[in-house]
């Protein structure tokens, strides 16, 4: 093999060097990520989603019967629409991964409360469902212990 044939050979074999470096580094990398996102807390949409999932067991479990989740307007959202006999019940579901600020239940506010409030109104509308009387319920999630409260808030409707 010439000279120049041996350069190229050489040149070759760096190449390949280099692209395996860069390989594994991404590799390693790839693998570090993995694991920091193990140890990650879950974002506040998935924690949201779970304790939404809990809130819809308990309410099952409460001999609710779920009528349609996250009904959502330009106004906002209603996280769980049930019926507990012949009444429909708005549900709210608040968590809190622990009680250092408040538990969930104190996130429920007159402003949350009216909020809630204009959108099950639109619901009604658009949706005319057959129940004659509405209810406001909450399910307040706090370090995972989950509570629900029945008739949490009256409303008015116009």
């Amino acid at each position: 093999m010439g000279d120049r044939g041996q350069a190229e050979l050489e040149a070759h074999v760096a190449s390949l060097r280099r692209m395996f470096a860069a390989d594994a580094a991404a590799r390693r990398r790839a693998k570090l990520a993995e694991q920091q996102e193990r140890n990650r807390p879950p974002s506040t949409t998935v924690a949201g989603a779970r304790s939404e999932q809990a809130a819809v067991e308990l309410l099952l479990a409460s001999g609710y019967r779920i009528v349609e989740r996250n009904f959502r307007v330009k106004l906002g959202e209603l996280d769980v629409i049930a019926a507990d006999g012949d009444t429909l019940v708005f549900v709210e579901v608040r968590s809190r991964a622990d009680d250092l600020h408040g538990s969930a239940i104190e996130a429920v506010g007159y402003r949350k409360q009216r909020q809630v409030a204009r959108v099950a109104e639109m619901y009604l509308a658009m949706r005319r469902p057959t129940q004659r009387r509405v209810r406001f319920d909450v399910v307040a999630i706090t370090g995972g212990k989950a509570e629900l409260i029945r008739d949490a808030w009256r409303m008015t409707f116009r």
